[in-house]
């Protein structure tokens, strides 16, 4: 709980943090306004994998209500390469870094191609159909063995085999020799299927900008306002003193609240060249599409065992999916907390 929620709770008397919540009270992301603010919208690639041949804003940008369109054009930075996993170093962890906005290839479905400001937020919603857009699909693998084969189309030139990294722990010849030696071993293959968080309020944010303090605030549901504020200093370069990350009720989290998204940086962005506050409420299919998702590995474990049953040696080995980039703490995931 945050010190907002803690006070308010307490001032409830029995109950509560849970009595301002389920009487109506809460303060949530979409709860927060500001005057003068305008709605943002966002373009989404419609296809997991393509070239971006052409992307027209100009019928969006003069629709009734807009206030301004923006693209890869106004807004190129990109996210600097995920933190290596444990034990590994930038020097032999080579991960591409992730645009705000895609440019010239698409490399998940959802992935941000446009931000629509306008006066209100269904204006937003209906200036995006004005925008033209014309995109070559490719051939895109969704299965983590079939992305191994030897034929499959590679969504990195510069990662061969699709394989982003590999990742070792523990004595793995000492296994082998305990394996060898074992008078039974014990095998199993587990599949752990892909899964999407579903909280109660879907990822929601209210950026702002001071020119006179030239500093940001970004009101959003966030599991760790200190780190999602350091992931978007360098983005915008910022010093740390320049951007505040406010967080009240979060309706629910499950680990896609913690990093900071593209949309948070675009809308931050817009706050600061439009001179006014920028809101933006996700919708639960856009959350399917572009939050954070879970789990996806197959693994196969083999157990050696003495004739008296007890374990002489342990191989495990997981392959993990990280999609179209590796987001969040997905390297700590699919190896320390895996291990």
């Amino acid at each position: 709980m945050n010190d907002i929620s803690a006070r308010e709770g307490r001032a409830q008397g029995p109950g509560g943090a849970d009595t301002r919540l389920i009487t109506g009270a809460g303060a949530f992301s979409d709860d927060s306004t500001l005057p003068g603010q305008a709605h943002a919208a966002f373009l989404r690639a419609p296809v997991g994998s393509g070239l971006i041949r052409a992307l027209d804003i100009a019928a969006a940008a003069t629709a009734p209500g807009v206030v301004a369109v923006f693209t890869a054009a106004d807004l190129p930075a990109a996210y600097r390469a995920a933190q290596p996993p444990p034990g590994m170093t930038p020097a032999n962890f080579h991960v591409p870094p992730r645009p705000v906005f895609a440019h010239e290839r698409i490399r998940h479905i959802g992935e941000l191609l446009a931000i629509v400001i306008a006066e209100t937020a269904k204006a937003a919603e209906d200036a995006l159909e004005l925008i033209s857009l014309d995109i070559d699909p490719l051939d895109a693998v969704v299965d983590l063995e079939a992305a191994l084969a030897p034929d499959a189309p590679l969504l990195w030139e510069s990662l061969p085999g699709n394989v982003a990294f590999t990742w070792h722990a523990g004595d793995a010849p000492a296994a082998e020799a305990a394996l060898a030696a074992a008078s039974t071993i014990s095998h199993v293959r587990l599949v752990n299927q892909r899964l999407v968080g579903n909280p109660l309020e879907p990822r929601a944010a209210l950026a702002s900008y001071d020119p006179g303090a030239d500093r940001y605030v970004l009101q959003a549901g966030s599991q760790g306002v200190s780190a999602m504020r350091d992931q978007i200093l360098p983005l915008l370069g910022l010093k740390p003193d320049q951007l505040r990350v406010l967080s009240r009720d979060v309706g629910g989290g499950f680990g896609i609240k913690s990093p900071a998204y593209a949309e948070y940086v675009a809308l931050l962005f817009a706050a600061r060249v439009l001179a006014r506050p920028i809101k933006w409420l996700g919708t639960r299919g856009e959350a399917f599409m572009s939050d954070n998702q879970a789990r996806d590995s197959i693994v196969e474990g083999w157990l050696g065992l003495d004739e008296q049953g007890n374990f002489l040696g342990l191989k495990v080995e997981m392959l993990g999916g990280l999609g179209g980039y590796i987001a969040g703490s997905g390297t700590v995931i699919a190896t320390r907390n895996f291990a």
